[in-house]
Parts: C-alpha cells; structure tokens; sequence
C-alpha cells in the first residue's frame, strides 16, 4: 500500500465543491482510513518450557490490509516502510513460581526491542505492551514469551490470547 501524497491548494485556485472534495474528504480517508494495519492472534494455547524463550506461533489473521501477515512463520513482515506502533501482549496460566515476560522482536535484531515482565502470581497473568518504531519495509516482527515456574506453562488464548498488531502511523 502506498502512502498518498496530499496536494494542497494553489494561491488563487477557485475552490469547488469537486476540488473541495479532493482535498479534504478523499484525503482523509485516504490518510485515515487506509493505512496499513495488521492484527494477528494464536487460536490454540501454547505450552511454554520453562526458562526458555520461545517464539509464539501466530497462526490467525484478524485483519491485514496490507500483506503483512506472515502465519506460516508466525509474524508480521512490513511491506510499508514508516512509523509503527505495535501492540503485543500474552496471557499465562498461574503458577506460584518464577516470573513472566513477553519480548518483541524485530527479525533483523538478535535482541528485543521492547518487553515486559511481572513476578511470579498464583492467578492468571495477563501482559500488554505497546512500542513506537520506525519499520523499513520486507522487516519482520514477532513475540517471544520466557517462563521461570521449573515447568511448561500454557500462552492461553482466552482473556485477549497472544497477539500481534502492527498499525502504520506516520512516514
């Protein structure tokens, strides 16, 4: 999806309700409602070994209006280079030990760009991070969750899941 190019009016242009059109409405939805956006989801829970960061296997396309879902491979590739902000979280069983994070990864980086943790609770845990980055297009994003309970803890899908979502903001 290309980002449009907005024109402006020209000193002395006679305004009509055509030129008028073109350069409010057709321009706000063009800027508003068409950008790229992807949201993607895991349908089943995921069980999580202990200690180990895994990659969640997003399997379910919610929406996409730009080919940027990738559920063979379980991310997000960018095919609009900008600004994006990017929404991720997880939702863990309960378990009395250890800790829980959720880690975004961009696919040319080794290391996360952004994550989010929380100590050890008897209850269900659920973890939501947003982050703003810029994305050239071809990059890749995905999640990866970490568990220390000292056994396999389930990525449930209820309560929100495991989810993805990339929204274009800006050039």
């Amino acid at each position: 999806m290309t980002i449009p190019t907005l024109t402006g009016f020209s000193a002395g242009e006679l305004v009509t309700a055509a030129s008028l059109n073109e350069h409010t409405k057709f321009a706000i939805e063009r800027s508003v409602y068409y950008k790229p956006f992807c949201h993607l989801w895991r349908n089943t829970d995921q069980s999580i070994p202990p200690s180990v960061t895994t990659k969640h296997d997003l399997n379910t396309v919610l929406e996409n209006n730009d080919g940027m879902a990738d559920v063979s491979n379980g991310r997000i590739v960018v095919q609009t280079a900008g600004r994006y902000r990017v929404t991720y979280g997880n939702a863990w069983d309960g378990n009395a030990s250890g800790a829980r994070a959720v880690f975004l990864y961009t696919t040319d980086s080794g290391t996360p760009v952004s994550s989010l943790s929380i100590p050890s609770t008897t209850g269900f845990i659920r973890l939501n991070a947003s982050w703003v980055l810029y994305m050239d297009a071809g990059e890749g994003l995905e999640i990866r969750g970490n568990q220390s309970s000292g056994s396999s803890l389930n990525a449930r899908t209820d309560y929100g899941g495991c989810f993805l979502i990339a929204e274009w903001i800006s050039l």
